[in-house]
């Protein structure tokens, strides 16, 4: 998978969590994207007065710059919403024909996160091929991608495929990171923009609602938290959303039996809880996380019937579904799942009717197009690898899991319901962690065997605690596979001892690679942190300086204008009263038109009115002449002004705050 598909994915992330309105469909999404194309497609063909014959030009431009696919009517129907949005053709033009026009045509809106989700997917791969260094794996950057975009993967599989072929130490370096902030968000990111491009492969037209959801036992036990802490929440959220929508939970009372079968095997071998430390998938895994004991586990068991009730989920008896009973025990169906369950007769059964009835109730199979119309599902949150889904469409499909479900209506309805997308990407990672450990973990009998053997050999003084534990790690992380953990078992006590030991030495050898780095890298922190803070200084102190000067600037710039203005008014009233007492004196010495006292009288009344003729912006013009032939009645009204002005830009414009730049 090509970088850039990763930036799309993490940019169609970015682009849903930052959405502040509602909006009616995942495909507004795509809004940015094909705008960018269309810039893209600009700038290649010469900006301006760029003519395309066809819509497919773009979508090439799409698939090339982006890496993703978008449908010629999706992208169709995305062009004529822009076209509407600009309605000026001088720009940009959509025609019937499917022709374009591009005029005079910028759009900027993703520019900067596109750099930003570049930079990060380089961060991710630095940090995944730094810690496979330490570690002496083998860094393959592209199959750590296909692990994180597993589930769209198994969506939209039409083929089978062998969806665990993985290093163990891919699922490792993920569940490192849940803790990380800042790598998680970017792998959070990756997973969920995964999901989004997958959008146009369901053909989900319509809000998904009025659904059954035939539960199986195991997300019974994750939705009563016997199960991992990740898969209690996805379950939760999701038995929360469906609810909300008006979906309808129902539960066969072979499941009933299976769960109550399930429990009194956990708490009749509780004496194995140890076993929850390899396997945190398993009820004993719970148990331990939970901290709970046999006697809490037994008073579970015993309340399964009425936390049913208390989840208002609708019990299907066994005399509500005799002639499917019978039509499941006779059919090959049963005896394919029977051979696939190791002959397991309830689990067979129940699997079995579960697929029988998903089918009675979704009746014609004729009017089922897309995932919307399907109107049963039987709802699991396995983490087996035997999923019989993968093959077929997925409307096709009769089972489901919690993740896929909770995908597709974070999907399906965007608008309708808030989801925790820290719990769907968490969740859907932490499942196939999960699912990648419980197929490569040993068997529960083999790691008996492994621990009695350490111990024994740790009671002789042969082991110490840390080889013991050591090996214990190994196979709780799937790096000591079910065939290599069998063969360790098998092995004479010398062997065994010294297998244990060589195994250990591998991992001191790593962990004091990793002590050693993890000096340095403090060191680099410290340094960096150290430039960080000089650099926010920096940064804060130009800013500040630059916010002086621009409001220095505007200060004397305001000053100018004003002082220009005064000076102005005061040189024409002088210029109006000089032309006023001109004329009075070309009258007496010369034309005599007027007696004296009715041109003194005159003059009189022309200089007192003058003197209380309001002025545009200024109280009298006695203030604009004792600024302009006054110096230190204008040095201070200027500085009166000085911060008056100051005041208005500071107003106007925000200060530079230190904590912008931390």
């Amino acid at each position: 998978m090509e970088n850039k598909t990763l930036i799309t994915y993490s940019l169609l992330t970015h682009l849903k969590e930052t959405r502040t309105s509602d909006y009616s469909s995942i495909v507004e999404l795509f809004f940015p994207i094909v705008k960018k194309a269309i810039v893209e497609y600009a700038a290649e063909h010469g900006i301006t007065n760029v003519k395309g014959k066809n819509i497919s030009e773009i979508r090439e431009k799409i698939i090339s710059f982006f890496g993703i696919d978008i449908p010629l009517s999706v992208l169709d129907f995305i062009l004529s919403q822009i076209n509407k949005e600009i309605s000026n053709d001088n720009i940009f033009a959509y025609y019937n024909d499917k022709s374009f026009i591009i005029n005079s045509f910028v759009f900027n809106d993703i520019n900067e996160k596109i750099q930003v989700e570049t930079a990060n997917i380089k961060l991710l791969k630095s940090d995944y091929e730094n810690f496979c260094e330490v570690h002496n794996y083998v860094a393959n950057f592209e199959d750590l991608i296909n692990f994180i975009c597993s589930q769209k993967l198994e969506l939209i599989a039409y083929k089978k495929r062998d969806e665990l072929d993985f290093s163990f130490h891919i699922p490792k370096y993920i569940a490192t990171k849940f803790k990380d902030e800042k790598l998680y968000k970017i792998i959070s990111d990756i997973y969920l923009g995964s999901l989004i491009s997958s959008y146009f492969e369901f053909e989900i037209n319509t809000p998904i609602a009025d659904t059954e959801l035939l539960i199986d036992t195991n997300f019974f036990i994750s939705l009563i938290d016997l199960n991992t802490h990740e898969a209690y929440l996805t379950c939760s959220q999701l038995f929360e959303i469906c609810n909300r929508l008006g979906y309808r939970f129902s539960i066969l009372y072979t499941t009933i039996k299976e769960i109550n079968a399930l429990l009194s095997s956990r708490i009749q071998d509780f004496a194995s809880k140890d076993y929850g430390l390899y396997n945190e998938a398993d009820i004993f895994g719970a148990c331990i996380r939970r901290n709970l004991d046999k006697t809490q586990l037994e008073r579970i068991k015993d309340n399964v019937d009425k936390q049913i009730r208390d989840f208002n989920i609708d019990i299907i008896y066994e005399a509500r579904i005799k002639d499917l009973v019978a039509t499941a025990l006779k059919s090959e169906k049963y005896k394919e799942i029977l051979e696939l369950r190791n002959y397991q007769q309830l689990s067979a059964l129940n699997d079995t009717l579960a697929y029988f009835y998903v089918f009675q109730k979704r009746g014609d199979y004729n009017y089922i197009h897309e995932f919307a119309d399907v109107k049963c599902w039987f709802l699991n949150n396995t983490f087996h690898n035997n999923y019989s889904g993968l093959g077929y469409k997925l409307h096709e499909r009769y089972q489901i899991s919690a993740n896929e479900l909770l995908s597709l209506l974070w999907l399906a309805n965007p608008s309708q319901v808030q989801f925790d997308i820290h719990t769907l990407s968490k969740g859907g990672l932490a499942t196939y962690i999960a699912k990648y450990r419980q197929e490569n973990t040993p068997s529960i009998n083999t790691i008996k065997d492994i621990n009695s053997r350490a111990k024994q050999a740790l009671q002789e003084g042969q082991l110490t605690e840390k080889d013991v534990f050591r090996i214990s790690v190994r196979m709780s992380e799937g790096q000591l596979t079910n065939g290599e953990a069998s063969e360790l078992a098998q092995l004479p006590d010398e062997d065994f001892i010294d297998s244990v030991k060589e195994l250990a030495k591998k991992d001191d050898t790593i962990l004091s690679r990793l002590d050693e780095q993890t000096e340095m890298l403090e060191s680099q922190k410290n340094l960096l942190e150290s430039l960080r803070t000089q650099n926010t200084d920096n940064q804060f102190n130009l800013s500040i300086e630059r916010f002086e000067r621009k409001r220095e600037r505007y200060v004397e710039r305001q000053i100018y204008n004003k002082a220009l203005k005064i000076n102005k008014i005061a040189w024409r009233y002088v210029l109006f009263v000089v032309i006023i007492i001109s004329l009075g004196l070309l009258d007496f010495f010369k034309f005599k038109i007027l007696s004296i006292e009715l041109s003194g009288l005159i003059s009189f009344v022309i200089l007192l009115v003058s003197l209380f003729i309001p002025f545009i912006e200024h109280t009298t013009v006695l203030m604009c002449l004792r600024f302009t032939f006054n110096k230190t009645y204008r040095t201070s009204t200027l500085e009166e002004y000085r911060a008056s002005y100051e005041a208005e830009f500071n107003k106007l414009n925000e200060e530079p705050k230190k904590e912008m730049f931390t």
